[in-house]
């Protein structure tokens, strides 16, 4: 090799490398880096869509009061019939073992079933269902002697006006009856069919259902692979193998990394801290294979293909002996083509993740706009006692001069009514008194406004009026009778549940400014104030406000509506409220039962993935849930999925169009070549057409001497091989008979079906004289040419050999002294051969065989085939052999078949041969005294045994038979 040739070979190898491997390394990695962040992304995301929902259930079942208030809502719920919940009831104290009480009473107030209630208690229940019934039932309440009667059973803290807390379906707990914990604790409810009321003892909130429910719950919940643990103090409760130590551990990762998932290994791990302070984990394993172990197999991978290639073809001479085309199309192939489907392919990975991704990012925004609702609710909410003190304050001058007549009452309760307060204002000469719906002076009420729940707002009133006294004389430090501070003892005590001092206190803790007023679940927002119009020091009027924070949210949205469905966010946000649903015209009507399902089951948290909801033909990102701060309200955040998939489709367009510019450019250059070097290519092309139309005649112009030149070489004399083969089967079909001849007595048919163009089975059969005629089948080892030139001698033989015609023995010895006399060292074919000849006058036939398949005689009369036997080697197999002929004669029905090995060796799809039993069989099956319908029935069985695989080897058969209407001659052979 010249230095020349050598620095073009390395220039050439050091191309091939950065093509062939480099680039395409470096955009695999590059792809597959983001393919894999991608994929980790969803399966964190895609995992803490499983954990965070189990996590966020624990509630219900950490605290056992809360565990039995929801799981005996629940079964409420669930069971309208008595009879059914009773055996709920059981059902479930059995399965925590847990002693327990209950009582049903049906609608009429009568005890349907109780587990303790017997003798002279029984009135007392029945009473007391009465009175439960009254106080769940709407718009009604037990009076003071109920509530009085309803403690002395039950505990003397017992508070029925909050027994509706133990109703709800959701965090519902049960209820105190006392608070030293030596009375049970009840749960009640009422429905249409009955009213339940279940007794639990104390001791229950000690115990663990919950958790060995939560056990069973998160093990059916979270998918087979997950596992959990819950860390409560130093105990552990886990369904895998875990220590204190190890929790810890995963906390303070969590802590570090600011994630609720992290990754560790083979495992995804969620974890978070609960309200009563316990941590829990979830764990799921995943594949740990790295991006950077992927990189790495692909690019030895890449190696090892382009290694094998080089083994296969001398990569030293690849740059001087291929071709141009190969060189060409090799390195715009490479350096384009495979970088440009491997983009491809990741851009379609980029814009699905991108999808997800965008949808999501659309529930984080509309979490965050109604985050923004909700904190504008509260700045609103905050603002309320500076509001009412300006208000109450501009009518100073007025109080000053008229005192709080029933005129300036009138005028200031509009004011504070319009602005939707529970309010009441109590003047510290204790005989004026103006609440939201009352003016009272000297005892003389006058009503403002009316009220449904007329009853239960009168006795808040006096609670509030005489509350209202004992703060201003705690204010102006002035006294009150010793009875009214009784009553009040007594009315706070039962109200609030605390004592009176506390009670006071709780007005000075939220004097001008807002805070919760009242006791645990039934607390509201509130505030009070105080106005003195003579001396700074001396309180004229106590001013109380409760905000109602249904009427408040509601009356915040409806003023919101501009920036509810036309902000930043592009985001639709509308409301329902109980069984009302406000879609301010956005959705028709078709489509607000869909809404309500989304509200129905909508969280009370924002929802850890978006909904696809489809309105009208139109998709949304739909996320719902109950806000906390706009009250009884569930806020629906719509948005068009239809704006995410433009944007997507804008950028996919962009991508779309770099990859088309790209294969533009490998087109055109593609183009560009293949004008210059395909040409040869569409005259190959021409040729393989002529070979497909059997046109042998064709020649191809001469292309050259490149590589294109010498295949249009190599084409020609292919087509000239092919002519003269072509030239050679016209030739041996001259050798087949074709014409009948006159089989007198006897019917005969034969047929041969050739596998290739030139066939190695011979059939043939001729008239000896006006008295007999003969038939041959031969078949020669292979097929072509040389097949297709012993065929032609042993007809030449034939056609030389009249005078042996009649004995068949004599005849096949003379054919192969013929073949044995052309055989060379080159060419040693041989023969199988077998003759018979017919008498027509004595319709008896003489056979002879040389290594052909025995004949069968087959009989359907006697119902067997009998193998005709005569052992004798091939033509042209050796100089002595010796031949033997066999006379036959015919029985009634029978058929002497000749066939060559092609229909016992034909093989089906699964590599079954036919063999000889079943070609008997087959025989039997189909046996026929017409010897045409005879053979087409045998063919057509073998043509549905191989079925559409090719057939392996020619195919010749004769039937020969004395038709039915002649006289026999005997039987045997």
């Amino acid at each position: 090799m010249t230095p020349v040739q050598e620095q073009k070979n390395w220039k050439v190898l050091l191309a091939v490398l950065i093509v062939a491997v480099l680039m395409p390394v470096s955009v695999f990695t590059a792809g597959f880096s983001y393919y894999v962040s991608a994929k980790h992304e969803l399966e964190e995301a895609g995992f803490l869509s499983i954990a965070e929902p189990a996590a966020l259930s624990l509630p219900h079942y950490l605290d056992n009061k809360t565990f039995w208030g929801n799981e005996l809502s629940r079964m409420s719920l669930n069971n309208s019939e008595m009879a059914d919940f009773e055996a709920a009831i059981r059902g479930m104290a059995e399965n925590h073992q847990q002693k327990l009480g209950y009582i049903l009473w049906a609608p009429d107030g009568s005890i349907f079933s109780s587990n303790f209630v017997a003798g002279k208690d029984r009135e007392k229940w029945l009473k007391a269902g009465q009175i439960v019934r009254k106080q769940l039932l709407p718009y009604q309440g037990a009076s003071f002697q109920e509530e009085f009667f309803m403690r002395k059973l039950l505990g003397r803290h017992f508070a029925i006006r909050k027994i509706r807390q133990t109703m709800h379906t959701v965090n519902s707990r049960l209820l105190e009856s006392d608070f030293d914990n030596r009375h049970p604790l009840i749960w009640a409810n009422a429905g249409d069919f009955y009213t339940a009321m279940v007794l639990l003892p104390p001791s229950v909130s000690r115990k663990d259902h919950g958790l060995k429910t939560m056990t069973a719950h998160l093990v059916k919940k979270l998918p087979a692979d997950c596992t959990f643990a819950l860390l409560s103090g130093d105990k552990i409760l886990a369904n895998r193998p875990c220590t204190p130590g190890e929790m810890l551990q995963i906390e303070d990762s969590l802590l570090l990394s600011r994630k609720k998932v992290v990754r560790s290994g083979k495992l995804l791990i969620f974890g978070e801290r609960l309200e009563d302070g316990s941590f829990f984990a979830v764990f799921r394993p995943v594949g740990s294979l790295t991006s950077a172990k992927i990189e790495g197999l692909f690019a030895l991978g890449l190696l090892f293909f382009y290694l094998l290639i080089a083994k296969t073809f001398a990569l030293n001479s690849f740059a001087l002996k291929s071709g141009i085309s190969r060189i060409i199309y090799t390195f715009i192939g490479l350096s384009n083509l495979l970088p440009l489907c491997l983009l491809a392919f990741f851009v379609a990975q980029y814009l699905d993740q991108k999808y997800v991704v965008m949808i999501d990012e659309k529930r984080a925004e509309s979490v965050r706009y109604i985050h923004l609702l909700e904190q504008e609710l509260l700045n609103e909410t905050n603002r309320a006692p500076g509001q009412v003190k300006a208000l109450i304050a501009s009518f100073t001058d007025v109080l000053k001069k008229e005192s709080l007549t029933l005129a300036v009452a009138r005028q200031l309760h509009q004011k504070l009514y319009d602005n939707k307060y529970t309010f009441c204002i109590v003047a510290s000469d204790s005989n004026v008194f103006l609440t939201d719906s009352d003016y009272i002076r000297n005892n003389e009420t006058t009503r403002l406004r009316m009220r449904r729940d007329r009853h239960e707002t009168r006795k808040q009133e006096e609670l509030y009026f005489k509350l209202g006294i004992c703060y201003l004389a705690y204010w102006n430090r002035t006294n009150v009778s010793e009875k009214l501070l009784t009553e009040v003892e007594l009315v706070t005590d039962t109200f609030l549940q605390r004592p009176l001092a506390e009670s006071l206190h709780m007005f000075v803790e939220v004097n001008d400014r807002l805070g919760n007023f009242g006791y645990g679940r039934s607390a509201i927002p509130s505030f009070s104030s105080i106005l003195a119009l003579f001396a700074p020091d001396i309180a004229d009027y106590f001013v109380f406000c409760m905000i109602s924070q249904e009427a408040t949210a509601l009356n915040f949205l409806q003023n919101k509506n501009r920036e509810r469905m036309h902000n930043s966010y592009g985001l639709k946000v509308i409301y329902s409220r109980k069984s009302s649903l406000f879609t301010d015209g956005l959705i028709p009507f078709v489509g607000n039962e869909k809404i309500a399902s989304v509200v129905a089951r909508a969280p009370d948290y924002p929802p850890l993935s978006a909904e696809i909801l489809r309105i009208d033909g139109s998709d949304y990102v739909c996320t719902a849930y109950e806000s906390p701060i706009v009250t009884r309200n569930v806020l629906v955040a719509l948005f068009p999925l239809a704006e995410i998939e433009e944007r997507l489709r804008v950028e996919r367009n962009d991508l779309l169009l770099l990859l088309l510019s790209n294969l533009l450019i490998v087109l055109a250059i593609s183009f560009f070549f293949s004008n210059m070097l395909l040409s040869p290519v569409k005259w190959l092309d021409k040729a393989a057409k002529a070979i497909d139309e059997r046109n042998f005649a064709y020649r191809l112009p001469n292309l050259g001497n490149d590589e294109m030149g010498k295949m249009a070489h190599i084409f020609n004399e292919t087509l000239a091989d092919l002519e003269e083969i072509s030239l050679a089967r016209v030739v041996q079909q001259q050798l087949f008979p074709t014409a009948a001849i006159d089989t007198g007595p006897f019917d005969m048919y034969g047929k041969s079906v050739t596998l290739a163009d030139l066939g190695g089975d011979y059939l043939d059969y001729f008239a000896v004289d006006h008295d007999s005629f003969a038939a041959i089948i031969g078949d020669v080892a292979g097929h072509g040419v040389g097949a297709a030139m012993i065929m032609t001698m042993a007809k030449s033989a034939t056609l030389n050999s009249a005078a042996y015609y009649k004995s068949p023995a004599s005849f096949v010895m003379r054919l192969n002294e013929v073949i044995l006399n052309t055989r060379t060292k080159q060419h040693r074919k041989i023969m199988t051969f077998q003759y018979l000849h017919a008498d027509k006058l004595h319709r008896t036939v003489k056979f002879s065989n040389a290594g052909g398949c025995n004949p069968f005689l087959v009989n359907r009369a006697k119902g067997k085939i009998e193998e005709i036997v005569l052992p004798a080697p091939p033509l042209g197999a050796f100089k002595k052999s010796v031949f033997r002929e066999v006379e036959i004669r015919f029985a009634p029905e029978d058929v002497l078949v000749l066939y060559s090995d092609g229909i016992v060796e034909a093989r089906n799809a699964e590599g079954q041969e036919i063999g000889y039993p079943r070609f008997m069989q087959m025989l039997t099956d189909n046996w026929s005294p017409d010897c045409r319908a005879f053979y087409e029935a045998v063919f057509s069985e073998y043509s549905a045994w191989i079925g559409k695989e090719p057939a392996q080897d020619d195919l010749t058969m004769i039937f020969l038979s004395l038709k039915q209407d002649q006289p026999q001659a005997g039987s045997g052979f």
